[in-house]
């Protein structure tokens, strides 16, 4: 018995020092470990209230202004997609808490399905 207990107990301690960990890390408005909390918030896995507005503005903004959004053409105004996932997926990831688990990464996964290649997230 009290080996489960030690186990649960080893289980919620990890847990929280993981959030600990990436709340930490999400202390920039718009770096990559906010940006993960606040689109799992809008996938329907966490909360979205305060904070995220730096975070949307970086996911929305072309890339030849400092943003994710991948707009080629000589006037950086054809979106792709395409680019636009693989570029948001990348710097989403570079949190280390975004894939360091089995869940983690599906709400990276989920996030990048549904809102990837998207043009603009309100």
């Amino acid at each position: 018995m009290r080996s489960k207990k030690s186990i649960a107990a080893a289980v919620v301690l990890a847990a929280t020092a993981l959030v600990s960990t990436m709340q930490a890390q999400a202390e920039a408005p718009d770096s990559p470990c906010t940006l993960f909390l606040c689109m799992a918030g809008k996938t329907g896995q966490g909360n979205t209230t305060g904070g995220c507005e730096a975070a949307f503005i970086k996911w929305n903004l072309p890339t030849c202004i400092g943003g994710l959004a991948v707009y080629t053409g000589q006037y950086c105004n054809n979106f792709n997609g395409q680019l636009s996932s693989i570029s948001r997926q990348t710097y989403m990831n570079s949190c280390p808490g975004a894939t360091d688990t089995g869940n983690n990464n599906s709400i990276s996964q989920q996030i990048i399905n549904r809102w990837g290649s998207v043009q603009t997230v309100q």
